[in-house]
C-alpha cells in the first residue's frame, strides 16, 4: 500500500509494518501519549474520499 502525503491512515486489523524515511515531519492524530497539534493537522490533511 502506498499513501501520498497529506493522507491520514490507520491500521484496523492484522499486522502492519510502516516504513518511512527519517524525518521530523510527523503529524499525529490518534491514540498516542505524544503531542497532537490539532490546528496543524486540520490545516495539512486532505479530508476527501479517494475514488478508484
Amino acid at each position: 500500500m502506498f499513501l501520498f502525503a497529506e493522507t491520514p491512515h490507520a491500521y484496523l486489523n492484522g499486522v502492519a509494518l510502516e516504513v518511512m524515511a527519517n524525518s521530523d515531519n510527523v503529524l499525529r492524530a490518534g491514540l498516542t501519549p505524544k503531542y497532537i497539534d490539532i490546528p496543524e493537522l486540520v490545516a495539512n490533511v486532505k479530508f476527501e474520499p479517494k475514488t478508484r
